[in-house]
């Protein structure tokens, strides 16, 4: 409606919605009205794709039966991506349709300010909650979007697997051009500009007996089976960058009936979002093998290499074998395709990082004269600005599949001939093939040529997080901690680089041991699981340093277990022990030889006996027949790939 001054106002909100509702419901009900008029404006040539679906505190399924969210309304395609027959039994059905989750906020009284009270930040809260729930739970998204409104200040939000953004707020009770803008942009949009991802497709199974999605990897297509991930990924603000399904082939999205041989030979997809820069598995995989090639080479001519130095006969043969006729191709998962997706939005010209968007600004720092549509406004004091120092950088990610022929079970010293660290080293990442009983290294997209000169800026806290080696989690040397170290060297510690190398990676095997043994087993005493929980329990890193460096450094973690282990395992706490001190000592005398390949060589010498000591008495260790709530929780998230 026109006012006196020829501005547009809404007829619903011509003063603070706060000013004259106490629902939200009501107050907010204007907004499908106003929806339902934009539809009938043709805008651009496009015709209406979404419309507003007004339901306050609504819950959403999920996959996990556990899990739901409460949203206050969403954007929802009028042509629903639900294939059909739709299924109402299916529990995680309503998350699908949610293009656009929304989150509507009234402040608790007419004076006080909406932002002081707090619940506005509560309402982002959830805002981005629900848009991880959605992206966790729908592999076809490749973004998310929010709306919010806090009292009159309405903020669109993006969420992707390299960052987030938040726009500036707009006030819908003076700014009518903005908000119909905003909400233009979503009842308008193609489902791809909404985070669909038209290369996989959801589609009903009557083989299954229910849904399932179909993805497109370059010119074939791939029917999930069933998830095979045992963690998610990295940790982002918008869910998991990476995805591992058992799936078989089919001739198209629309004919999902697998052939004889596709459901006898069941393979392996991996869906995931690696840095922009970042080289694809397969290309990394051949590099390895070019590195391994050349390797073999230099034997058969009898050149002496360094990392074969201090190795007896039989470890010499071993290796030699491994790399005889290119057989360490057999280590490593056989790729039958692969392609490169859509790359997440860059940051947009003219924005700016902003502090405290999702934590409560102390009162003190508000203008207490202004009034209550001010206050939604107030910048923060110069004094409450996070310096640019301490910010991570945003780099756009880009989506990566690969199909890999072999399904293994979850279980390194290729790599190391190569000249490469893995750099996450897990239990999803050794794996084991049952069919030719052998162990198989995967998961190359983090993995990175050693650099040996050991210059350069120090490398990000990449890997997962409960398998992490000590000095990447703490970005500290573990020399530093060498009473007999010289003042001089104790500072040159100080100011050394973080760099990956090959005994990190080792180290990660130790965790990695050390968490089979004492996770894994059925006979867990309470006071084993309250041990456990302290070392591998990740809920940020600050739970990891120093609850788990500092035994790790002071090589107390194998007689900490034995006292936890039950009886017939404690002969276990020795190899632990034996296998930290050798780590440790390692890591003091690391600066005098970092680059020389050959000072790494004992160490893996040393893995090796404890893995094989540890098969020997392998019939002591009774594995649990399925992980506990404790266990799983483990490996809520994947890798940390920031600084």
């Amino acid at each position: 409606m026109p006012t006196t001054a020829g501005v547009d106002r809404f007829a619903g909100f011509q003063e603070s919605p706060s000013r004259k509702y106490i629902s939200k419901k009501v107050a907010y009900g204007h907004l499908s009205a106003i929806c339902r008029s934009i539809s009938q404006v043709v805008v651009e040539d496009r015709v209406v794709s979404c419309s507003l679906v007004q339901e306050p505190d609504s819950t959403t399924g999920s996959q996990n039966l556990e899990a739901s969210h409460a949203i206050d309304g969403y954007v929802k395609p009028v042509t629903s991506t639900v294939p059909s027959p739709n299924s109402p039994e299916e529990e995680w059905e309503g998350i699908v349709d949610i293009a656009v989750n929304c989150e509507w906020m009234l402040p608790e009284s007419d004076d006080e300010p909406v932002l002081r009270n707090g619940y506005a930040i509560q309402s982002r809260l959830d805002a981005v909650s629900a848009a991880l729930h959605e992206m966790n739970n729908d592999p076809r998204r490749t973004h998310m979007y929010s709306v919010t409104i806090e009292d009159e200040a309405m903020c669109l939000w993006y969420w992707s697997r390299s960052h987030s953004a938040k726009s500036e707020a707009v006030d819908i009770t003076k700014d009518v051009r903005s908000t119909i803008r905003g909400l233009v942009s979503f009842l308008f949009a193609s489902t791809p500009e909404l985070g669909y991802d038209e290369t996989v497709q959801r589609r009903f199974d009557p083989a299954l007996g229910g849904y399932c999605h179909i993805f497109c990897v370059g010119d074939s297509y791939f029917k999930v089976l069933r998830s095979i991930a045992e963690h998610v990924g990295p940790c982002t603000i918008a869910g998991p960058s990476t995805r591992v399904f058992e799936v078989v082939n089919v001739p198209s999205f629309d004919n999902i009936t697998a052939t004889t041989e596709s459901v006898a030979s069941p393979m392996v997809l991996k869906d995931v979002w690696l840095d922009i820069e970042a080289k694809p598995e397969k290309q990394i995989q051949n590099t390895i093998f070019g590195r391994l090639q050349d390797v073999a080479h230099r034997l058969q001519d009898g050149q002496d290499l360094p990392q074969l130095t201090g190795l007896d006969d039989a470890g010499k043969e071993l290796l030699r074998n491994a790399l005889r006729d290119e057989t360490y191709r057999d280590y490593f998962l056989t790729i039958d395709c692969d392609t490169q997706g859509v790359q997440s939005k860059s940051l947009a010209p003219g924005t700016w990082r902003e502090d405290d968007v999702f934590t409560f600004w102390d009162s003190s720092f508000w203008d207490s004269s202004s009034d209550r549509s001010r206050s939604l406004y107030v910048t923060p004091p110069p004094h409450r600005a996070r310096s640019f120092s301490t910010w991570r950088s945003f780099v756009a990610k880009r989506q990566y599949r690969v199909v890999f022929k072999e399904v293994c079970q979850a279980l390194h010293r290729l790599l190391f001939l190569a000249g490469w660290v893995h750099r996450d080293i897990s239990s999803g990442n050794l794996l084991w093939n049952p069919n030719s009983k052998r162990g198989i290294l995967s998961d190359l997209e983090y993995a990175k040529e050693f650099n040996a000169e050991g210059t350069g800026s120090s490398d990000p806290k990449t890997g997962t997080p409960a398998f992490m080696a000590s000095e990447i989690i703490s970005q500290r040397l573990i020399l530093f901690s060498n009473p007999d170290l010289s003042s001089e060297d104790q500072m040159d510690a100080v100011l050394k680089p973080i760099i990956h190398n090959f005994q990190h990676d080792l180290e990660s095997f130790f965790w990695l041991l050390l968490w089979i043994l004492t996770t894994r087993i059925s006979t867990r005493t309470p006071d084993l699981v309250s041990y456990t929980n302290r070392l591998f329990l990740v809920d940020g890193l600050s739970n990891l340093w120093p609850g788990r460096v500092t035994p790790f450094r002071e090589r107390t973690i194998g007689s900490e277990v034995e006292d936890l282990l039950p009886d017939d395992m404690k002969v276990f706490a020795d190899r632990i022990h034996i296998l930290n001190q050798a780590l440790c000592d390692a890591s003091i005398k690391k600066h005098l030889d970092f680059g020389n390949v050959a000072s790494y060589v004992h160490l893996y010498g040393a893995v090796r006996e404890a893995l094989n000591f540890c098969v020997e008495k392998s019939d002591l260790v009774k594995l649990a027949a399925r992980k506990g709530e404790a266990v799983t929780k483990i490996l809520k998230r994947k890798r940390m790939d920031s600084t």
